[in-house]
C-alpha cells in the first residue's frame, strides 16, 4: 500500500474546511478519499465511509468534534488515529495536509 494522506482541518474548522482540496485531488484523478475519522471531544475515533485502502493515494479525511481544542489534544488525538490506522487498516506510511484559518 502506498503512504495515505491525512487531511486535517484548522481550529474552528470542519468537513468543508477540507473538501475543496480533497475535491480537487479526486476530481484530477491524483487520490481518493477511502474514509472519515471523526474524533469526538473525549478522544472517540468513528471511522465512517471505510473504502478499499489499497487505491492509489488513500485519503484520509480527520474531523475534530471539539475543533477549539487545545493544539496539544488535538495531536494526542491524532497519535491515537494514526495507532488505529496502523493497527486496523495496516497504515505504515501518511502524509499530512494541515488547514490553517488565518486570522483577521
Amino acid at each position: 500500500m502506498n503512504a495515505v494522506t491525512i487531511f486535517v482541518h484548522g481550529f474552528n474548522g470542519g468537513v468543508h474546511s477540507t473538501r475543496n482540496m480533497i475535491s480537487s485531488a479526486q476530481h484530477a484523478g491524483l487520490a481518493k478519499q477511502v474514509m472519515t475519522a471523526t474524533i469526538t471531544r473525549y478522544g472517540r475515533i468513528t471511522i465512517s465511509e471505510s473504502k478499499n485502502m489499497r487505491v492509489k493515494n488513500p485519503i484520509v479525511q480527520v474531523l475534530f468534534e471539539n475543533n477549539r481544542a487545545p493544539e496539544f489534544v488535538q495531536i494526542n488525538w491524532l497519535h491515537s488515529l494514526l495507532i488505529l490506522l496502523k493497527r486496523e487498516f495496516n497504515v505504515m506510511e501518511y502524509n499530512g495536509v494541515g488547514q490553517q484559518r488565518l486570522g483577521k
